[in-house]
Parts: structure tokens; C-alpha cells; sequence
């Protein structure tokens, strides 16, 4: 096989140019047993840097909301609104960029 299958931390879109090219040559030289265990591996890295860059962004908006006394309701309230969107759409604010 000289793709990758389209599951989430094996689809070469994922990855910039030169990963995505190492990734797919790994891939092609294993045997099923072996692209099947590292599918799992790749999904668990993914699991890891998923937890912690969420741990360091939890870090670093408590260091924020600390410095703002008293503006932590209103300050989580907007964080909520312009992170969490039911239809997956993005919040009314555009960010210029």
C-alpha cells in the first residue's frame, strides 16, 4: 500500500508536506500488523499533545483571569462564546489576520 487510510491522525492532510511524505514511505514498507500498531501509536501521540497543550492553555488563562480580579465570570463567559459554537460556525468577533 503506498497511501495512507483516511482515519484522523493517518490522513496525510493532517501533516505538512515532508511528515506527510516520511509518514506515508513508513507505511508502505510495514506489514498490516504493523500499519495497524501504528495507527494506535499515532493516535495516542496525538491524545498526549492534545492534553497537554490543553493543559497549558488552562495554565495560561488562569495566569490571565488572575490578574483581572473580579472579571472572571464575564471574562469565562466570553472565552466560552467565542470558543464553543453549537453549529460549528465561528463567533460573531472576527479576529483581523
Amino acid at each position: 500500500m503506498d497511501t495512507l487510510p483516511q482515519t484522523s491522525t493517518m490522513d496525510p492532510l493532517r501533516y505538512r508536506a515532508e511528515t506527510s511524505a516520511l509518514l506515508v514511505d513508513l507505511y508502505a514498507a510495514l506489514s498490516p500488523d504493523l500499519q495497524v500498531r501504528l495507527e494506535c501509536l499515532l493516535d495516542r501521540v496525538e491524545e498526549d499533545a492534545v492534553e497537554r497543550a490543553v493543559a497549558v492553555e488552562d495554565s495560561t488563562w488562569a495566569h490571565v483571569v488572575a490578574h483581572l480580579p473580579g472579571l472572571e465570570f464575564v471574562l469565562e463567559s466570553l472565552r466560552e462564546h467565542a470558543e464553543w459554537r453549537p453549529n460549528g460556525r465561528r463567533c460573531c468577533a472576527q479576529v483581523a489576520g
